[in-house]
């Protein structure tokens, strides 16, 4: 057996536009492996996921679907920035909706028309609770997610979102989290981006575990890390006692 190394340029077929995509793309893996073909390519020892496992969460035939539905909704802090809501059964994202703007009127009628689709209570909804998501979490008397809130019992981390952070990526790298909704090749992009902006960041006198701050997020990929809020909020469920079982599908396979 040999190994036949060629990059898309060698392609006849390739699509139009595709190579253009790469040229433009700001995920520097993607452009390694796929532009360049160095697909040894991951410059990051601070990611806490594998470029593999992100890729892996789009049509995932191993992630936890257990038929408990969740709502995770992202809202931008001052109401300029889009916001995202997604609807989880188990730990497959199975229905969301993004708007450009966070009008909080449409946002609080989306949450509760997934609420009322998909048939699940308020308490198993959540919001990010910074800036404008306090009034959607208000009137949609859902649950509250804030980002700088002591972590929950007792971790030994800076804050609750470094906490779901970590544990997410756990979920991830175990192949547990899915996505399942129809959803553009540029939105998926966006994800994977944003996933990848899950690291580990320089810890003070106190050793606690830290995330990467949204302002170094910010500065490297030009927007806020919207999908990485959506995707984070999610493990809140978990630590709060309204669990998904952990290897359910590998269980039922007898893996």
């Amino acid at each position: 057996m040999i190994y036949l190394a060629c990059l898309v340029d060698d392609n006849p077929f390739i699509e139009s536009g595709y190579i253009e995509a790469l040229e433009s793309t700001a995920d520097k893996i993607k452009f390694e492996r796929l532009r360049r073909g160095n697909w040894d390519y991951d410059d990051n020892p601070n990611a806490l996921c594998s470029y593999d496992s992100l890729t892996e969460i789009f049509g995932n035939p191993l992630a936890l679907k257990t038929g408990v539905k969740y709502l995770t909704a992202d809202i931008a802090r001052f109401g300029a920035d889009k916001a995202i809501i997604a609807v989880w059964d188990g730990w497959v994202i199975i229905d969301y909706r993004i708007f450009a703007v966070s009008k909080t009127t449409k946002i609080q009628e989306c949450i509760n028309f997934f609420r009322e689709k998909y048939r699940f209570p308020r308490y198993r909804s959540i919001a990010d609770e910074d800036g404008v998501g306090g009034g959607v979490v208000d009137n949609c008397r859902i649950k509250g997610f804030v980002n700088g809130s002591s972590p929950l019992k007792g971790e030994n981390y800076e804050n609750l979102q470094a906490q779901c952070g970590y544990k997410l990526a756990e979920r991830i790298n175990d192949n547990e989290v899915g996505f399942e909704a129809e959803i553009s090749e540029d939105e998926k992009e966006k994800i994977i981006i944003d996933l990848e902006q899950l690291q580990s960041w320089k810890s003070d006198d106190d050793k606690k575990l830290k995330l990467k701050p949204k302002a170094e997020i910010k500065a490297e990929i030009n927007r806020s890390p919207d999908w990485r809020d959506v995707f984070l909020m999610r493990k809140w469920f978990d630590y709060k006692g309204v669990n998904v079982p952990r290897n359910v599908n590998k269980a039922m396979f007898g893996l």
